[in-house]
């Protein structure tokens, strides 16, 4: 259900960094790193600094007491090239 629900919204708002890194912490809580990191790297497409992205979501992350996703977030966003974290 949640990713047929993913699946259309995707397919209206494709071009909306914010739903795939929402997809891709979803991901991480489902245990799906493979899948969380296919979501970054086109939220990584769609814009060209994503630090406060990643940044915004593992506050979220953090907040809920999911230290795990904030860190998988933090851990990726430490391996951007310089030019795409800013």
């Amino acid at each position: 259900m949640t990713f047929e629900a993913f699946s259309i919204a995707e397919r209206i708002y494709n071009q909306l960094p914010w739903l795939y890194m929402a997809g891709a912490d979803v991901a991480f809580n489902l245990q799906r790193p493979g899948l969380a990191d296919s979501m970054l790297a086109r939220l990584e497409q769609l814009c060209n600094h994503c630090e406060f992205y990643y940044r915004f979501e593992a506050a979220a992350a953090r907040a809920r007491g999911d230290s795990a996703v904030a860190d998988s977030l933090l851990g990726r966003l430490a391996r951007l090239p310089q030019a795409t974290r800013h």
